[in-house]
């Protein structure tokens, strides 16, 4: 199994699924949109943000969802974050793929960023009263899980916890640990069974323990050097809102 990494990828995988012109062009207006909202965003791993939610949006294409989910994976992290940045961001989606896309995100953006198995029973328990756009969200959320750990991403985690999400390579790796039965468990819920065949695979993957990597670890200076328009640079010049108000302004270019 490939996970598209790139849009050229992923446009391959929609052909060879034989996804419809109008869903392909759906999962491109996304792709582009977020092309745009996330140049130059890179993950802590050292991943850029672009790849991340194209092998979020392509694992959804594996499990055999719908455009319009895998459009909202695409777009699943509002520039900035925060409410401010979810309340620019739900129209500019709008605008972009459409209401339904919209609230989808909107419904993601609700979950909480980690979960305990004490919170995903309570989710399958009440998944019957979920709506259609909670479901799907938490189907981009398993996603997103899923994605978070490939190519033993875990080990390029920090040593400690950072500020805001980014939690240590330990905590990551005892996350998945813990929760991986129960989160197979909502995707077989979810009839998904691709997703949970995945999380099982992403737990079994993961080393006897943690090995530092030889590869160097990014780190905020050498982020900025590469950031296109140098978007950590404006963090620290202008503040979080200033940043997000400067995004904004290029998406809509």
């Amino acid at each position: 199994m490939r996970v598209a990494q790139t849009n050229l990828q992923l446009l391959t995988q929609l052909n060879k699924a034989g996804s419809s012109d109008d869903d392909i062009r759906m999962v491109g207006r996304a792709y582009n949109t977020a092309a745009r909202a996330y140049a130059g965003k890179i993950r802590a791993t050292g991943k850029p943000l672009i790849a991340h939610v194209v092998g979020t949006s392509s694992l959804l294409l594996h499990a055999g969802c719908s455009a319009e989910t895998m459009a909202a994976a695409l777009l699943h992290a509002p520039p900035g974050g925060g409410e401010y940045g979810l309340r620019r961001w739900k129209p500019i989606v709008a605008k972009s793929v459409g209401l339904d896309v919209a609230d989808l995100v909107d419904a993601y953006c609700a979950l909480r960023w980690t979960f305990t198995n004490d919170q995903i029973e309570h989710l399958m328990a009440k998944l019957d009263r979920l709506t259609d756009a909670e479901r799907e969200a938490l189907k981009v959320r398993l996603a997103n899980e899923i994605e978070d750990y490939m190519d033993d991403a875990t080990a390029h985690y920090g040593l400690i916890d950072e500020p805001g999400l980014y939690k240590s390579a330990a905590f990551r790796r005892q996350y998945i640990l813990d929760t991986a039965s129960n989160l197979a468990a909502l995707a077989t819920k979810l009839d998904v069974p691709f997703l949970a065949d995945r999380i099982e695979d992403t737990r079994n993957s993961l080393s006897a323990e943690l090995v530092a990597p030889v590869w160097p670890r990014l780190n905020e200076n050498t982020v900025a050097m590469f950031s296109s328009g140098s978007y950590l640079q404006r963090i620290r010049d202008k503040g979080a809102i200033g940043t997000v108000q400067a995004i904004f302004k290029r998406i809509r270019r």
